[in-house]
């Protein structure tokens, strides 16, 4: 499936859009796909199966990080956003 079918559904269905993919931030603000829940890229580098999770936790759960509107880009330590 395409990147920016990826992107049509998370509009659709108001989800918010979890990636490894940099090419989001592109459909983003070249493309004008502004899903409204928000997109979260994690920059992980090297990362065991269970570590995604363990991130999305961290960010949501306990830093409680809005992402509505916004493209969030987490590292593992560093958050960074940029509201749309």
């Amino acid at each position: 499936m395409s990147d920016r079918s990826v992107m049509q559904i998370a509009e659709t269905e108001q989800r918010t859009l979890f990636t490894f993919d940099r090419d989001y931030g592109k459909l983003i603000y070249k493309f004008n796909y502004k899903p409204f829940k928000g997109v979260i890229y994690l920059l992980l580098e090297k990362y065991h199966p269970e570590d995604p999770a363990m991130h999305v936790h961290q960010l949501l759960s306990v830093l409680k990080i809005e992402t509505e509107r916004s493209l969030t880009v987490y590292d593992g330590i560093n958050v960074r956003q940029r509201k749309y």
